[in-house]
């Protein structure tokens, strides 16, 4: 049985110049692990990046009540036809569908956010919880050193359910952020196609992902 991240089934593609090169298969649990080491090391280095300019970064856990989730499921169902009606998809294509709408309320969170006058980065994973509702993780970096984001006003713009949050500590070492980066990225670890979202252009200085 392999361990790590190697590819346990790396696939031949042209390489543009008459010959091939091996990628990952990104399906196997060795290329789950490669892509969680690769947005941990985005996440991490933006929490330095942040650092340096005299800039905090907030880790923070959001939830959904029942009857918000409930109320996102409806709107899931009524989505419209482009992916064919609820009761003929499969239970992936329906949790896709719900993660959606989801999702779209974060969008919607950042939102209200940032038309308060707040700027930032963040990067964010949802996960699975053993009750099957569904929870995000995110790291949010402030990028003006003058304008300050109060937890208050994390806490007040998420409607939908519990909201957790706390400023990222970086330390002699790196353990703390480092760790913040490993959690935050624990899900693409061994979730099948997980979902990412970040801010544009957010990646490590190195973007090179080999096959072993």
């Amino acid at each position: 049985m392999k361990t790590g991240s190697a590819c346990e089934g790396p696939l031949r593609v042209a390489d543009g110049s008459g010959g091939q090169r091996l990628v990952r298969c990104r399906n196997c649990s060795g290329c789950f692990r490669a892509l969680r080491r690769y947005w941990a090391a985005a996440v991490a280095h933006e929490i330095e990046s942040a650092e340096l300019r005299g800039c905090r970064t907030w880790f923070g856990t959001l939830t959904f009540r029942p009857s918000a989730l409930r109320h996102l499921m409806l709107q899931a169902q009524n989505a419209g036809p482009e992916n064919g009606p609820w009761d003929k998809l499969t239970n992936e294509e329906r949790v896709r569908r719900v993660e959606e709408r989801i999702l779209h309320e974060v969008q919607k969170y950042w939102k209200r956010l940032r038309k308060a006058g707040l700027p930032f980065r963040y990067f964010l994973t949802s996960e699975s919880h053993e009750t099957g509702a569904p929870h995000l993780h995110w790291v949010l970096h402030e990028t003006d050193a003058s304008r300050r984001i109060r937890k208050r006003d994390l806490e007040e713009k998420w409607p939908h359910g519990f909201i957790a949050v706390r400023v990222v500590k970086v330390e002699a070492g790196g353990a703390g952020h480092k760790k913040v980066a490993a959690y935050v990225t624990k899900a693409l670890g061994f979730e099948k196609r997980p979902r990412v979202c970040a801010s544009q252009s957010y990646r490590p200085a190195n973007r090179t992902v080999t096959v072993e």
